[in-house]
């Protein structure tokens, strides 16, 4: 059997594995007539979005910046790693982390918005 596709001619077989996306099969009978058999798919889709963006929230507040909890989990972790060195050193390697933690994540805020505003317009 002689497969065409456009110009492209072959003799081999042709599988088409898209349909394998499209296609949802579920044991899923509605009580109800007006009850959407798609129910059970737009809560699991519900909960992925929300533990996705828990999860995306929860990174950014633990980034080592001024105002954010990374701020006070980062300190105590160099008051616990750097015990033996002094005050003013641990303060000084708070400061320039936090300093470069806030700076990296306003400048990676200040791009995103950027490149969705030039998307936009």
């Amino acid at each position: 059997m002689k497969n065409s596709i456009g110009n492209f001619t072959s003799e081999e077989t042709i599988l088409f594995l898209q349909l394998e996306f499209h296609v949802q099969v579920s044991n899923y009978v509605p009580r109800l007539p007006i009850m959407s058999t798609f129910i059970p798919y737009f809560i699991e889709l519900g909960t992925k979005y929300i533990f996705t963006f828990s999860l995306a929230f929860a990174v950014i507040n633990a980034t080592p910046c001024i105002f954010l909890d990374g701020q006070y989990i980062f300190s105590n972790f160099v008051d616990f790693m750097f015990s033996k060195l002094r005050p003013r050193r641990r303060r000084l390697i708070k400061r320039l982390v936090l300093t470069y933690g806030t700076a990296l994540l306003a400048v990676n805020f200040t791009l995103a918005i950027w490149k969705l505003y030039k998307h936009i317009v």
